[in-house]
């Protein structure tokens, strides 16, 4: 089933304006992240002083942010790398096989060469944010 070379062409530009508005989106999610751990970290401080003030330094009381780290690491860190995966796949499989049926290999070639360089880009974003919440996590 041969395309025109000009379909080919659209092809290919409309999945990479796909690849890179989902690129964008996903940094933009990463800040928000970001802004979400910087939150949690400063209610830790103010849990801390609450159960300071109120004397319940020992209670269960009042621990919603060191609750939080532990249940990221346990449940939504795990749950979310399968998420990235799936969604990888997708975002590679779907389009190269879709680029392939064209009879342009140089497409494919040319959509997963800048799908690795958007994924080096989230990668590198989310690797920052993740640092970021072990900086300020406290040690057991």
């Amino acid at each position: 089933m041969p395309t025109s070379a000009r379909t080919a062409e659209l092809s290919l530009f409309g999945l990479l304006a796909i690849l890179f508005i989902v690129g964008a989106l996903v940094v933009r999610d990463l800040l928000k992240q970001s802004i979400i751990r910087f939150q949690i970290e400063q209610v830790r401080h103010l849990e801390g002083e609450i159960r300071k003030e109120l004397g319940l330094e020992e209670t269960s009381a009042f621990h919603q942010a060191e609750s939080w780290t532990r249940w990221d690491e346990q449940w939504y860190t795990p749950v979310l790398g399968r998420f990235a995966l799936l969604f990888v796949l997708i975002l590679l499989a779907f389009p190269d096989f879709v680029l392939s049926l064209e009879g342009k290999p140089w497409h494919v070639a040319v959509y997963s060469g800048t799908f690795i360089i958007v994924t080096a880009i989230v990668a590198s974003g989310a690797a920052k944010v993740r640092e970021s919440a072990r900086a300020t996590t406290p040690g057991p």
